[in-house]
């Protein structure tokens, strides 16, 4: 596929009991197809947690579809996973049932 340009900014906001370290202005590069290259954040939660937020901004120059976010379980790789199967298309996954969400090319 040749070179491939990706920058994911990941700012994920859980509670502060499982926040670690601030990922505020934190950036991540990925400068080569970034088929097999991913974050790890794992969490340590001393509570059930109840709600999350993710912020996250992704550039690339990427066609093939891609996940840019994905929350995994104990029974379930992708319990929650935002995927990018085309340019201009999103699909949301929750408990492996999805919604779709198409955007003009111009915003994507």
């Amino acid at each position: 596929m040749g070179t491939a340009r990706m920058w994911l900014v990941v700012l994920a906001a859980v509670t502060a009991v499982m926040a670690q370290e601030d990922l505020y202005r934190k950036v991540f590069v990925f400068r080569e197809d970034p088929s097999d290259a991913y974050v790890l954040l794992q969490a340590r939660p001393e509570h059930p947690m109840l709600n999350f937020t993710v912020c996250l901004r992704s550039y690339t120059d990427l066609t093939r579809p891609h996940s840019l976010f994905s929350y995994a379980t104990k029974a379930q790789d992708n319990e929650i996973l935002l995927f990018k199967p085309k340019p201009g298309e999103y699909r949301f996954y929750v408990g492996g049932k999805y919604v779709t969400f198409r955007v003009p090319e111009s915003q994507a």
